[in-house]
């Protein structure tokens, strides 16, 4: 709130004074109030303030570097028992999403073991309670419980498959009191492997639910409620020469931007932004290489922060060790772009990544 940045004393005054107006900018940029006087005779005066905020020192990128953790559980911190929804024994939690103040914590658990959906005071991290997950299959399935995602203030889940026999299943929670309700159900006619990192984009009436592979993007346009039953395959030019790169394990994030291109980011390759072309993806730009100050990551959320454009992308420092949330600042172009911190500093402590499973997820609530 401008008018906020702008103090007024005397707030009252019975004969003559002087008012002393003090401008305290908390960003650069110009700001402007109105102040209104007020007399006992109904007579107002309106007067304009305005002020620059020239202080480097409140540059949006320094702002940035004062992130603070609200609450972290870690091995590194050696906290995790402050976390009993989270197991150490069967760490099998890997998917998340914010919706106001909720966490929603996907524990899928192994194989078609029924998975565990807790819900997370996301400013404290203390459990508020879980989500029902009656009707949930537990034969011919990958995972019941892939990956969580949200259209809107909509929560919504995906199995993940593997093969052609497997059925693909989008869930959605029309409360957290109810049990989910199936709105997609399919056969996995891609015949690929996907489900288990899901990304959206817009809301339930106009979006879109994607996923990520080695060599395609699989994704679902969603219009007045419904969810398009014909998935929409593109495929992507370069894929990694990786023995392993067609697991579905959450080493492919797909991001749709407003413009119709999209982020995909991977465990081998840079972000990398495509636009479609048919069934085809071009390359539109990538992140440097050297940009970054860790060497892997899966997670890549461009975003706008004041006059700034920056990305969070979560990364690892050594393949498998030390994951952080990496700031990245691209304000100057993509191929300027140059790391504006990482969080936490000491990292978050080893990943669970082994040659078939690598998973790491962010979620940004604005």
């Amino acid at each position: 709130d401008a008018a906020a940045m702008f103090s007024v004393s005397p707030r009252s005054f019975s004969a003559d004074a002087v008012l002393t107006v003090v401008f305290s900018p908390s960003s650069m940029g110009h700001h402007s109030a109105t102040l209104v006087l007020e007399s006992q005779d109904a007579e107002t005066v309106r007067v304009e303030l305005s002020g620059e905020g020239t202080n480097p020192n409140l540059a949006y990128r320094e702002q940035l570097g004062t992130l603070e953790s609200v609450w972290l559980y870690s091995q590194n911190t050696q906290n995790l028992a402050s976390a009993p929804w989270f197991s150490s024994a069967s760490p099998y939690s890997r998917s998340m999403t914010v919706i106001g103040d909720n966490l929603y914590l996907l524990n899928a658990q192994a194989w078609n073991n029924t998975p565990a959906l807790n819900v997370i005071d996301a400013n404290t991290g203390v459990k508020k309670g879980s989500l029902s997950l009656a009707g949930l299959p537990t034969t011919a399935q990958l995972l019941c419980g892939g990956a969580l995602g949200r259209l809107g203030d909509q929560l919504i889940m995906s199995n993940a498959v593997q093969s052609a026999a497997h059925k693909f299943i989008i869930y959605k929670w029309n409360n957290n009191q109810g049990d989910p309700v199936r709105i997609l159900e399919i056969d996995n006619t891609v015949g690929l492997p996907y489900g288990e990192i899901m990304s959206t984009w817009g809301d339930m009436n106009r979006g879109r639910i994607a996923f990520g592979n080695a060599s395609k993007v699989v994704y679902f346009d969603v219009n007045n409620g419904k969810v398009n039953a014909t998935p929409v395959v593109i495929d992507l030019p370069g894929a990694p020469l990786v023995e392993d790169k067609n697991s579905p394990r959450g080493k492919f994030e797909v991001r749709f931007l407003d413009d119709g291109t999209f982020w995909l980011t991977s465990f081998w390759t840079a972000p990398t932004r495509y636009r479609i072309n048919g069934s085809k993806a071009e390359v539109v730009e990538q992140l440097p290489a050297e940009a970054p100050r860790s060497t892997a990551g899966t997670v890549f959320i461009p975003f706008e922060y004041g006059k700034g454009r920056y990305a969070a992308m979560v990364s690892t420092a050594n393949s498998h060790v030390g994951g952080a949330l990496e700031i990245i600042d691209l304000s100057n172009g993509l191929s300027a772009a140059s790391s504006a911190g990482v969080y936490p500093e000491a990292g978050l402590g080893d990943a669970n990544w082994t040659s078939t499973a690598a998973c790491t997820q962010a979620d940004m609530s604005l």
